[in-house]
This record gives structure tokens, C-alpha cells and sequence, in this order.
């Protein structure tokens, strides 16, 4: 098997059971739990996901530099 094709069943096999626990979770929502769902979503703050997704970065980029600075005398 080549590589790009056992590259493109991982990814297909992974976003095939990403789907089906999503389907799993949600298909005996009535449909009450919907709409509180969707209200919720509507009313969420997402402008709260731009520090987050900046402190993520940054601890990666720290922990880069860990590593850097542990295998640098090896």
C-alpha cells in the first residue's frame, strides 16, 4: 500500500468515526434539547476563542524551546 493512499484511508477512517459519535451523541436529542442547543450557540461569545486560540500558540512555542533547550546537548 502506498503511503499518500494509507495517508487518505487514516484520515477518511478518523473523520468517518468523528461523524459517527457526533450522529451517536445527538440522535436522541428531542427536539427541545435542539433548540436549547442552538439558542445556545447563538448566544455564545466566540470573541473569547481569539485569547485562547493566542495562549494555545504560545504555549506550544514554549514548549518547543523546552525541547530545543533539553536535546540541544545530546
Amino acid at each position: 500500500m502506498s503511503k499518500r493512499l494509507r495517508t487518505i484511508l487514516q484520515y477518511s477512517f478518523f473523520l468517518g468515526l468523528g461523524i459517527f459519535l457526533v450522529w451517536w451523541s445527538i440522535k436522541d436529542l428531542t427536539a427541545g434539547d435542539r433548540s436549547q442547543i442552538h439558542a445556545a450557540l447563538k448566544t455564545a461569545r466566540y470573541w473569547l476563542l481569539i485569547p485562547v486560540f493566542f495562549i494555545l500558540l504560545l504555549s506550544h512555542y514554549i514548549r518547543a524551546l523546552r525541547w530545543r533547550l533539553l536535546i540541544a546537548p545530546l
